[in-house]
């Protein structure tokens, strides 16, 4: 699945300067930092877990700088429902550019409402949605990584909401390991949690 290993420690793409065995292709020249908050982000591309909760601050032994899975995984990261109580909703999205099978998406009582994706570059920019129609209904992030093609990867991290949700600290995530048919519809099949804290470190 593509949300075994993670989030991912640190910057992870700041280390690599080969993409599946081909230099510099996609780096344009150079390694590309994910300018990631904190000290862990998602990306779909990576391979560098932590140590676990008793060593958060550490990366997984047996997983060096630079470590990637590749593009072939793919599945889905849904958070637990939540109120939309303000009127924005801000992150940091890079990764793939392909809008139907790698981005990140708001669901509203169940619907899409708003798409995000990255711009085949793994450094993350600024994204808002503006959420002001829907206050007061249940809203989801629901992280998609459909394909397996090159590129095929999403980059997240740093979700701020314009208001307090549980005091701004620890949200869950549900991860569906899932494949994609060729007309890119997501399949799930089993789920397991993950426990995220918001924290503002130096990056790692």
């Amino acid at each position: 699945d593509a949300f075994d290993d993670q989030p991912t420690f640190g910057d992870n793409t700041r280390h690599r300067s080969v993409y599946e065995g081909v230099s510099d292709f996609r780096s344009h020249g150079a390694p590309q930092v994910s300018r990631h908050k904190g000290r862990y982000w998602v990306g779909t591309y990576e391979s560098r877990p932590g140590a676990g909760a008793a060593n958060y601050t550490s990366p997984a032994e047996g997983y060096p700088a630079g470590t990637a899975q590749g593009d072939e995984p793919t599945g889905t990261l849904t958070s637990q429902p939540f109120l939309i109580l303000g009127d924005a909703i801000t992150f940091l999205v890079g990764g793939g550019c392909d809008h139907l099978t790698e981005y990140v998406e708001l669901l509203v009582d169940g619907f899409a409402v708003a798409r995000a994706t990255g711009k085949c570059r793994e450094t993350m920019e600024p994204h808002t949605w503006d959420v002001a129609l829907y206050y007061g209904r249940a809203a989801q992030i629901r992280i998609v990584d459909a394909s397996s093609t090159r590129w095929a990867h999403i980059n997240v991290d740093h979700f701020r909401f314009s208001w307090d949700t549980r005091g701004g600290k620890h949200y869950s995530y549900g991860q569906n390991s899932s494949s994609s048919s060729d007309d890119g519809a997501v399949g799930e099949a089993g789920s397991v949690l993950h426990y995220c804290h918001a924290e503002e470190t130096p990056h790692a």
